[in-house]
């Protein structure tokens, strides 16, 4: 115990707590106060049911309970409102032990992504963060979507302020259709310094299976912007005539061929901020053929296009890539 946490219930154990440990289980004291055990769950329970048995008591009229009639006499079926009230507990607490399940098993999907980690930020994360947090991954049934939402609750206890309340309900409201789609979409994402955005070339993007009404429904859906008039603009000057774009693990170089000063409009989707913190913690898989699709778009413009392996991205933006560049 810590606090009032059973560690070994989710799996951490004393001699593996570390600071991000620590401060992850702050996190969850915060959203849940504790981490409550079957007993307690059950006394939980319990006291819901008496609730209903007293909200019965007080509206026998709108309860619809069954009605005796004999000799003359009017009464209700209590046997009938005591069953309904074993019922009405039962399910509480299979509804509160499968709430704790979810939210024991999200703990230790973030637990796992934290081991790695010797320091997190000192900042603390917002309380209100934490209670809707934890209030949203008690309905968090699926699998998949446990490991995503640990990946938030560890990235949040990282670096808090990392994912806004607004992320947490768009991805608390995403259908399967929608998260399908934008796994999809995922694969194809460039970044320039805060942007994420797809290359608006939708002939490539129907090649791989991305249809114009995926983009319609992520538009919907808060994850990304599928205006298709949007443009992303690289300002070329004579002292900055190389522009990057990060893809995944690698860098793309776009060199200008000419000597004056000039903006290039690049047709995009562009991600929203939910969008582009969920694409933080997604998984995706690196597709060789949109960077040449891309490069040969871009070398329409008089641009040189390059790529090369990111060595590290260092905390001031600035990123460090290998020396074997290859040319498009």
């Amino acid at each position: 115990m810590l606090d009032g946490i059973d560690l070994a219930a989710i799996g951490i154990f004393a001699t593996q707590v570390k600071e991000p440990v620590i401060k992850l289980l702050d996190v969850v004291e915060k959203g849940i106060g504790k981490i409550y055990e079957p007993t307690h769950i059950k006394r939980m329970a319990k006291a819901k049911a008496e609730e209903i048995r007293l909200i019965s008591a007080a509206s026998e009229e709108n309860m619809n309970l069954p009605i005796l009639y004999l000799n003359g006499n009017v009464e209700i079926d209590t046997k009938s409102g005591e069953e309904l009230a074993l019922r009405a507990q039962n399910r509480l607490f299979h509804k509160e032990v499968q709430r704790q399940n979810n939210i024991e098993t999200t703990i230790r999907h973030a637990y796992n992504d934290l081991q790695a980690e010797e320091v997190v930020s000192a900042e603390p994360v917002d309380q209100d963060w934490a209670t809707r947090f934890f209030n949203i991954v008690g309905e968090v049934n699926n699998e998949d979507m446990q490991v995503l939402w640990g990946k938030i609750l560890s990235g949040e206890v990282k670096q808090p302020g990392s994912y806004s309340l607004r992320t947490l309900e768009t991805l608390r409201n995403l259908s399967k259709k929608e998260a399908e789609a934008f796994t999809k979409i995922t694969n194809y994402v460039l970044q320039s310094n805060a942007t994420f955005l797809i290359y608006r070339d939708q002939d490539f993007l129907d090649s791989v299976g991305i249809k114009y009404a995926d983009i319609l429904l992520l538009d919907e859906s808060g994850l990304l912007k599928g205006d298709t008039t949007l443009q992303y603009t690289m300002s070329f000057t004579e002292q900055r005539n190389t522009f990057g774009l990060i893809y995944q693990n690698k860098i793309v170089l776009l060199h200008d061929k000419n000597t004056e000063d000039r903006k290039i409009n690049v047709p995009c989707y562009v991600l929203t901020k939910a969008g582009s913190e969920i694409y933080s913690i997604s998984s995706k898989n690196n597709d060789e053929s949109y960077i040449n699709n891309t490069a040969t778009k871009l070398k329409e413009q008089n641009l040189t296009v390059e790529y090369s392996q990111i060595i590290r991205v260092n905390p001031d933006g600035t990123i460090n890539y290998s020396e074997a560049i290859k040319t498009l």
